[in-house]
């Protein structure tokens, strides 16, 4: 069995990216739970999650662009879900 390696990043941008790429797999996460929501609770739940990821994600991407971290967020939000 393979093992797993884990490198934090070793600067502030880096980690911010870090914070970037989960936020957008969490928002991939949430989309896939609310097409899958069977129940109106779960539909509520998953419009919950995406408006506060979405919230989230805006707010790391300004911070980024502040940093002056241009090339990769271009990058990272032409990935957006």
């Amino acid at each position: 069995m393979g093992k797993y390696i884990h490198k934090e990043p070793e600067d502030e941008q880096g980690i911010l990216i870090g914070q970037i790429r989960q936020t957008e797999s969490q928002l991939k996460a949430a989309g896939n739970f609310f097409s899958e929501a069977k129940e109106i609770s779960e539909v509520d739940q998953a419009i919950y999650q995406i408006k506060a990821l979405e919230a989230q994600y805006s707010r790391l991407l300004k911070t980024a662009k502040k940093q002056n971290i241009n090339g990769q967020v271009q990058l990272l939000s032409a990935r957006r879900i």
